[in-house]
Order: structure tokens, then C-alpha cells, then sequence
């Protein structure tokens, strides 16, 4: 005669379900707050882009690459 496993097979689907359902109640508000840190470091950055002055950039001149100068006189 052979056992069947199906019920075995729903209660261990089921503990599983318990389990995921529990750690994700533990972890929700800490989950919750990475997110909420990570849109606060975004507001920062763009409040400091629009604090930061902006600067005129230098005239590159004829050296337009400011690669060295080479004389090559032999």
C-alpha cells in the first residue's frame, strides 16, 4: 500500500506561504524605509544641483584639447 504525499505536499506549500507572509511583515517597515532613504537622497541631489552655481567654462583658445605644445626642430 503506498502513502499518498499530497497532503504533505499542501501543508508544507502552506508553511512556506506562513513564512514569507511573516518575514515580510518583520521586514515591510525596514523595506519601507530603504525606499523612503533612497527618493530623500534623490531630492537631495536635486536640490543641491539647483543650489550649486554654475561656472562659466574657460576659453579654450587655440589649444582647444589642452594637449602640450610639441616643437620639433631637428
Amino acid at each position: 500500500m503506498r502513502l499518498s504525499t499530497k497532503g504533505q505536499s499542501k501543508i508544507e506549500y502552506a508553511q512556506l506561504w506562513i513564512w514569507s507572509l511573516i518575514v515580510m511583515l518583520f521586514m515591510g517597515p525596514y523595506v519601507a524605509r530603504g525606499i523612503s532613504a533612497l527618493f530623500q537622497s534623490f531630492d537631495d541631489q536635486v536640490q543641491d544641483s539647483f543650489n550649486d552655481p554654475l561656472l562659466q567654462a574657460p576659453d579654450p583658445g587655440n589649444n582647444f584639447y589642452n594637449l602640450p605644445v610639441i616643437n620639433a626642430t631637428h
